[in-house]
Parts: C-alpha cells; structure tokens; sequence
C-alpha cells in the first residue's frame, strides 16, 4: 500500500509524518509500521501538526536552584519586610545546603517555600534540578505554659 503524502518511512520501518509550515518542518510520529493504519492517521496527524505550529507550548528553560530561588525573590511580592526576610533566609540557606532543618515544624516550614519556589518557576517557564516535596499534614506546636498559668 502507498503512503500517503506527508507520510514517510524511515531506516526501520517507523512511519512518519511531517509538514513544513511557513519554512518550519514539524514531525510527528505514528507510531506504527503499518501504512494502512498511518493513512488512516493522517487527518489527525495533520490537525495536530497545525495545533503544535500555531500553538506552541511554553519553552522550558533549566536553571540551577539557587539561579531560580535569585529570580523569585527579585520578582516584586506584595510581601511584609518579615515575610520578605523569612524568604530569603529559608530559601538562601535551601539553596546552599540542601538540607532540611532537624525540627519538624521548620522543616515543614522550608518545605513549602521551596514548593512556591518551584510553582513559580513552572508557571514561569523554569525547571531546575529540586524536586517538589509532598507535604503531608502540618505538625502542631506544643504550647509551653508558663508557671502563672499552671
């Protein structure tokens, strides 16, 4: 059976399509060997040759941790002074250690704020080497009651 246009084979039988579109080839597989059911692909093949040209996902760019953790925090935040120092502090000593502070409750801490650190930079095109963390329940602070209150 003939393939149709557009469609092509390669060393080791793989087909394939691929469409030049305003001087940009874009190639797409089929994932099969078979020509009849590569023909039969071929619409969508080409609908989705079209929706990868016109519209493109998001670049991502890889950067070190500590690179990206410098780009959030020279973004503008509607943040207090405390909150501002409390980021850098956590995220500066994260970025150099890579290690999580012994006490659950600032660990837990840390945790988050790396994870907003990540968020930020998926949804601004970065990805980096840090992993997100799962974070599980919060732990609670004992109160320590003064000896009045006793």
């Amino acid at each position: 059976m003939r393939l149709k246009s557009n469609l092509y084979k390669d060393n080791y039988g793989n087909i394939f399509f691929s469409k030049t579109i305003q001087g940009e080839r874009i190639v797409l597989p089929t994932h099969t060997k078979n020509p009849s059911t590569a023909n039969k692909l071929h619409a969508v093949l080409e609908y989705h040759a079209l929706k990868q040209f016109y519209e493109p996902a998001p670049k991502i760019k890889y950067i070190r941790f500590s690179r990206l953790v410098t780009k959030f925090l020279n973004e503008k935040h509607d943040w207090t002074p405390k909150t501002r120092e409390t980021y850098e502090y956590v995220l500066k000593t994260y970025a150099k250690t890579t290690c999580l502070p012994k006490n659950k409750a600032t660990a837990d801490g840390f945790k988050r704020r790396v994870n907003v650190v990540l968020n930020w930079g998926g949804n601004n095109g970065y990805s980096t080497d840090i992993k997100k963390f799962k974070l599980g329940k919060t732990v609670p602070r004992h109160r320590v009651f003064h000896a009045k209150e006793l």
